[in-house]
């Protein structure tokens, strides 16, 4: 056998013990509603703060096609994951195993993952408070940041996580989908 190719075998198996996935399933439901909402308040308020001005053409990007600013929402988390995920294997490529590596490269992801989220929990928001004639988008970030969480609390773990998934990505979809369609003169 190949002594690089244990090696890598033992680079992963160290690596991946740093974070595992699974434990989500572990935990209490309420932690999970809890965090689901602070961090989409939290989250989606700092996109709201630093790019306010930006709704209205996110709005009207995300409800132009709203069926497919969800698949261009999708298609923006599977590059994160590709992104983040290729990074990692590079790092265990060269021999970087250490857990503070392992958790900076979560906490990264889940900092960018987060940040995705709050902008398209801003978006679907603000569309939804502006629908009803409220037109507050705190209202409507608080609202859908709630309901994510109920969708946590009560609903199995995959249904939660694809409706938190599904709200976030119509809102980032719309924008998504104008950035991935741009030519290099509309910038």
């Amino acid at each position: 056998m190949d002594p690089l190719v244990g090696r890598s075998v033992l680079h992963t198996v160290i690596a991946t013990t740093a974070f595992d996935p699974t434990a989500i399933e572990a935990t209490p439901r309420s932690v999970l509603a809890a965090a689901t909402l602070v961090s989409t308040v939290l989250f989606g308020g700092f996109i709201m703060y630093r790019y306010g001005g930006r709704l209205d053409a996110g709005i009207d990007a995300s409800m132009e096609r709203p069926l497919l600013s969800v698949v261009y929402g999708i298609v923006s988390y599977s590059i994160v994951v590709f992104v983040v995920g290729y990074a990692y294997s590079q790092l265990l490529r060269i021999g970087v195993t250490s857990m503070a590596v392992s958790l900076l490269l979560t906490g990264v992801f889940a900092v960018i993952v987060l940040s995705i989220s709050g902008a398209g929990f801003v978006v679907t928001g603000t569309w939804l408070t502006r629908a009803v004639g409220i037109g507050d988008p705190w209202l409507g970030l608080i609202g859908l940041g709630i309901v994510s969480a109920i969708a946590w609390l009560v609903l199995p773990l995959a249904i939660g996580l694809a409706v938190w998934g599904g709200i976030s990505a119509i809102g980032v979809g719309g924008p998504a989908r104008l950035w991935f369609n741009a030519t290099a003169g509309d910038y």
